[in-house]
């Protein structure tokens, strides 16, 4: 009986050691799952799934609710997702983290962090930057009285309320109208006004290098 008892010391001084420690690594996600479950409800959105990497290690990777609305498949931390442009905007964030640190600068040139980065007019591969890679300017392109918002340009606006605006196009029923879009302006003519089209169509289409015939 002795000899049990010295052995269970280490084990409960293991335990009284380690247990703080793993309730410190746990306490930053604390209430995330309640979060998640809210924020499914509040957006009408049937699944999410969530991955949190941090120094190189997968933190959190888990499924929320459901794949779609009528089908009880939960979703799972491989579940695929049709994620349109959203790679953009990660893209767009870390580089963002790396400028913060001093990695990189927004204004010198994307060949300085690309070697192997070349464009078909050398100037350009030459010229371009780093903030030309993800902001897309339209003197770039060529695009004549666009790019600013500001008088005599041809803006391209949208104007929504954050609360409400929601996607309702499916794979199945692409053509249906966003819900929670307030105003629409296309070439600086108002096409949709407090959520109804104002029959307007000013688009035009583009022709060899961007510039409108």
């Amino acid at each position: 009986m002795r000899r049990l008892q010295v052995r269970l010391i280490p084990l409960l001084l293991f335990v009284l050691v380690i247990s703080p420690f793993a309730s410190a690594q746990e306490a930053p996600l604390g209430g995330l799952d309640d979060y998640v479950n809210r924020a499914l409800r509040d957006w009408e959105v049937p699944g999410v799934a969530i991955a949190i990497v941090k120094d190189d290690r997968t933190v959190l990777a888990k499924g929320y609710g459901v794949r779609k609305l009528g089908d009880l498949t939960p979703t799972s931390e491989r579940t695929l997702f049709a994620i349109g442009s959203s790679s953009k905007a990660f893209t767009a964030a870390s580089v963002a983290m790396l400028v913060d640190e001093g990695k990189l600068k927004w204004d010198e040139a994307a060949t300085k962090y690309l070697p192997g980065f070349e464009l078909y007019d050398p100037h350009v591969t030459r010229e371009l930057t780093v903030r030309d890679l993800l902001s897309h300017p339209a003197t770039n392109l060529e695009l004549d009285h666009r790019g600013f918002l500001k008088e005599g340009m041809f803006a391209d606006v949208v104007v929504f309320d954050p609360r409400t605006i929601a996607d309702r196009a499916t794979f199945e029923k692409p053509h249906q109208y966003a819900v929670g879009v307030q105003h629409f302006f296309v070439n600086g003519v108002q096409v949709l006004r407090d959520g109804e089209h104002t029959n307007a169509k000013p688009g035009q289409a583009l022709w060899g290098p961007g510039k409108i015939r």
